[in-house]
């Protein structure tokens, strides 16, 4: 079986034989196109017979890899954010509304731990979800990534534009552009620590789970506890898989 997050930047996917998930392979896209290299890696593999996907990419990008997956045999299953399910309680009227990114990530980490949850995804955008003991979601927030967050302002401004790698280190910046990446790195950790103060307060949270591909950047920065996992998509895919497979053996 293939579990496949495909993202607003990245395409990522790792096999899953109801025991052991295999290493992440990720490849990036862009202009609504997957890389080629997909296709070969599909090929590659020893015959999946289905994937289970969370998607919040474009519809070009969703039909691109619907393409894919129908060339190479392969069945999907597309999972869309319930009312109820994995252990969580959807508080959006429309629940299929939630980025189904999120509720995974945030399934993911109410089944470690069975208790109040604040989990924040760096990425292209920047998401906060809470729920509390019982596992009912008490909502959450979205802003742009720290890389658009940075890029957004020169594009509306005379500003010069901001490189595309954003530094390591934050700090005061001697040029404008430096001035621009760090910028949007402190507004990126103010937010995150502003969101789990509330949550802390609100729930009783004590720390944040903290993913996503800008996870790694900002963590040491923060001032709040937070606990790292990179595969809190994953594991929530791997949750849908066995629910799936309890409800009807595949």
């Amino acid at each position: 079986m293939l579990l496949i997050d495909l993202g607003n930047s990245r395409l990522k996917w790792r096999t899953w034989d109801g025991q052991t998930l295999g290493p992440v392979q990720t490849l990036a896209h862009q202009d609504g196109q997957l890389a080629m290299e997909f296709d070969a890696a599909l090929a590659a593999l020893e015959s999946p017979h289905q994937a289970i996907i969370s998607c919040v990419a474009t519809p070009t990008l969703r039909n691109a890899l619907q393409f894919a997956l129908q060339n190479a045999n392969v069945q999907s299953h597309w999972v869309q954010s319930p009312a109820r399910g994995l252990g969580l309680i959807n508080s959006y009227a429309q629940p299929e509304r939630l980025g189904v990114d999120r509720f995974l990530a945030l399934a993911a980490a109410y089944a470690r731990g069975g208790t109040a949850c604040c989990v924040i995804d760096i990425g292209t955008a920047t998401t906060v979800d809470l729920c509390d003991a019982q596992g009912v979601h008490q909502g959450g927030l979205i802003a742009p990534g720290p890389q658009p967050l940075s890029q957004a302002l020169s594009r509306q401004t005379a500003l010069p534009s901001a490189a595309r790698h954003l530094p390591e280190q934050l700090g005061w910046a001697d040029n404008t552009e430096l001035a621009l990446q760090l910028g949007a790195l402190h507004t990126a950790c103010g937010l995150i620590e502003r969101a789990f103060k509330l949550a802390r307060a609100q729930l009783g949270c004590e720390f944040a789970w903290l993913t996503g591909g800008g996870a790694e950047l900002l963590a040491p920065h923060l001032d709040i506890p937070v606990h790292r996992n990179d595969d809190l998509v994953f594991e929530g895919l791997v949750l849908y898989a066995r629910q799936q497979q309890d409800a009807d053996p595949l």
